[in-house]
């Protein structure tokens, strides 16, 4: 605080100059079961939904960043944000993935695969506002409205990492 009488740790710089934040913002969600019915053709700015919080590392004044029900993570401080997401659909052909930022798919986070895959995997380094909602949509194309995500935590997953 201003005052000193309250002080708290903020920032800690080690020997080598390198500066630590005791309190950084980490998060990573998953599945708890498979689902059904994913429209991996279409609604471009509708966010996977990943169910359960494998782990949400931050400071203890703030309360949790993800909704579970819905899959979108709501920003808590301004600041660069590095987002990774993978989904694993079995027979079904996965040829890229972006993020999803207030309902609409984030220009400069498409990732497009040479060959289609049963698996996406997306990462992108973010500058978001406090309040902005953000989730990944896996995409195939093709007919595939109705597929099945399967639930595995190496490979249907999404973390997220406040940078500063």
């Amino acid at each position: 605080s201003a005052d000193n009488t309250n002080p708290t740790e903020k920032v800690r710089i080690d020997n080598y100059g390198f500066c630590r934040q005791p309190y950084k913002y980490h998060l990573i969600v998953e599945r708890s079961g498979n689902l059904s019915g994913v429209d991996v053709a279409g609604n471009f700015g509708t966010a996977f939904v990943y169910n359960n919080i494998a782990l949400e590392q931050k400071d203890s004044g703030l309360s949790s960043a993800f909704n579970t029900s819905n899959g979108l993570f709501t920003v808590p401080v301004d600041g660069i944000y590095f987002c990774e997401a993978s989904v694993y659909a079995p027979g079904v052909s996965l040829s890229q993935g972006w993020f999803v930022v207030n309902g609409s798919r984030q220009t400069y986070t498409d990732w497009v695969q040479a060959t289609t895959s049963s698996i996406v995997n997306v990462n992108a380094m973010i500058k978001l506002t406090a309040g902005n909602t953000v989730g990944f949509h896996p995409h195939g194309g093709g007919g595939q409205s109705s597929v099945q995500i399967n639930a595995t935590p190496n490979h249907t997953w999404m973390r997220i990492t406040f940078m500063g």
